[in-house]
């Protein structure tokens, strides 16, 4: 289990004895949605001040935003009927600030302790936190692996024709390319002069494989006014996952178009006024992995999956149920 034996060696040391640590029983689990019991390991503690569940956080999750992860404490606290704190690996001061300014939850063995609805607020010498790199695949590779997995052919393709297709200098998919295999996701193989890409898995198992290694396209949000006739973009958000399921259409559109292609002019407008629109700038050009009015899938799913609302979960989770792997 995640974290376990740092953060019971760590409340030893605030509670003076050992805390009264156990796993919550297989009929609450079952009572949590999906989303929410793969994401987390769950444990009922007996504290001095009162009963709590710690729901431990793997590293992949923890830099989400205050925000999401009141968002997930909310629904756990309302399904299990009980307090609820984040155990989390070492993360900056700075995101431990923003989770005590939004009042959520957390512990941090070794470093801090927040727990408010206890009355507990235990800080210590702070460690720096190693600053994670290389951890997230690049844009481009991410491109070209989820272009693989929505069942386009790579094998017999050479990477000068996946470029092309994905809009990228031979340069940018060969180091994309070389990423997957850091990652052990992917290989390549010459034949004479071209080189291709292949991947030995599965496109289901290498989905679960990279999961933790992706990460959302969207680049930045801007509210716009749009008065072409023309769509800007694809549909991406909301209003596309509204298209994709039964979930209830957003009161406004939201278009996905290439950040690099955005050029910031009078379409763009502050937030504090009205918009007709929002866009999403993405990191890669949806276009190049959907030539639908929707973006595609994956992509979508990887954009929303850190929101905290659990009705956008459910749905994600039918998109994944019902994609042709």
């Amino acid at each position: 289990m995640r974290s376990l034996e740092a953060l019971t060696s760590y409340l030893e040391q605030v509670l003076g004895h050992a805390p009264d640590l156990s796993p919550i029983s297989k009929d609450r689990l079952a009572a949590l949605p999906l989303y929410l019991r793969s994401r987390y390991d769950f444990l009922d503690a007996r504290l001095d001040q009162g009963k709590i569940v710690f729901a431990l956080v793997s590293e992949s999750d923890a830099a989400d935003s205050p925000s999401v992860h009141a968002g997930n404490l909310e629904v756990l606290e309302r399904v299990l009927n009980k307090p609820v704190a984040l155990v989390l690996p070492g993360i900056p001061s700075y995101q431990r600030n923003r989770l005590v300014h939004q009042r959520v939850p957390f512990v941090v063995p070794g470093s801090q302790l927040f727990l408010p609805m206890l009355m507990m607020d235990l800080r210590e010498s702070f460690q720096r936190a190693p600053r994670s790199s290389g951890d997230t695949l690049s844009a481009s590779t991410q491109a070209l692996l989820i272009f693989y997995l929505l069942g386009n052919p790579v094998r017999d393709v050479t990477l000068n024709e996946l470029a092309d297709r994905l809009g990228y200098s031979a340069m940018t998919l060969s180091n994309a390319s070389r990423q997957l295999e850091e990652f052990e996701l992917a290989k390549s193989e010459r034949q004479g002069r071209s080189v291709s890409v292949v991947f030995p898995r599965s496109r289901r198992r290498t989905w679960q494989k990279a999961l933790k290694l992706m990460s959302s396209p969207v680049k930045r949000v801007v509210r716009a006014n749009w008065q072409s006739s023309s769509n800007p973009g694809q549909k991406a958000g909301t209003s596309a996952l509204a298209e994709m399921t039964m979930l209830d259409a957003s009161s406004y559109a939201i278009w996905a178009v290439p950040a690099a292609e955005w050029r910031a002019d009078s379409r763009e407008i502050p937030e504090s006024d009205r918009g007709n629109i929002w866009l999403e700038l993405w990191k890669y050009n949806p276009r190049r992995l959907s030539d639908g009015e929707l973006v595609d899938p994956l992509s979508l799913y990887l954009s929303l999956r850190g929101t905290g609302d659990e009705r956008i979960h459910i749905a994600l989770e039918q998109i994944l149920e019902e994609f042709q792997w």
